[in-house]
């Protein structure tokens, strides 16, 4: 008769029956759904703007998800960069206004104060951008799981949220 332990390899703990578990395997499995939800949480696009053509000829884009702003400078021929920065490395998120355009202001803190900045985005665009961002910020500050928040209403969500916080710094 095979005993338990050798269906396992590295095996060294034993469960409350005394019956050996591959512990490797469970938290391995823990690690795969951890990257999963990640991986979940990366590809949800909360809100995702765009310079504006014909005043940017190659329109760069500003996209947010649970985790990250992610910002692409398009240039000539499909050559650009991409930064992309997690919301818990933002420092200050702040919007220049006109009457139609607005230019977005996005600082982190690990590169000496970087900052990312975007020029002729549609004005409501990037007041709406900045709400969001705002709102990320502060849910992250308070350890608010968004996982469970369908993406529609988290952007709403957090766009009050932004909002507020805008409104009483006014």
């Amino acid at each position: 008769m095979q005993s338990p332990v050798s269906n396992y390899k590295n095996t060294s703990h034993a469960n409350s029956d005394g019956v050996y578990t591959k512990q490797e395997d469970h938290n391995g499995q823990e690690n795969v759904q951890k990257l999963q939800e990640l991986i979940q949480k990366e590809q949800a696009v909360l809100l995702k703007i765009s310079t504006f053509f014909p005043l940017d000829i190659f329109p760069n884009d500003l996209v947010i998800t649970q985790n990250t702003v992610h910002v692409s400078f398009n240039e000539l021929f499909g050559s650009g960069r991409v930064d992309n920065i997690p919301i818990v490395d933002i420092g200050e998120v702040y919007v220049d206004t006109g009457p139609f355009f607005a230019t977005i202001y996005i600082s982190w803190k690990p590169y000496n104060n970087s900052q990312v900045v975007l020029h002729y985005l549609l004005r409501n665009d990037a007041l709406k951008a900045r709400e969001v961002i705002q709102g990320l910020i502060i849910a992250k500050k308070n350890n608010i799981d968004l996982s469970g928040v369908d993406n529609r209403d988290l952007t709403h969500m957090l766009a009050e949220i932004g909002e507020s916080k805008t409104t009483l710094a006014s």
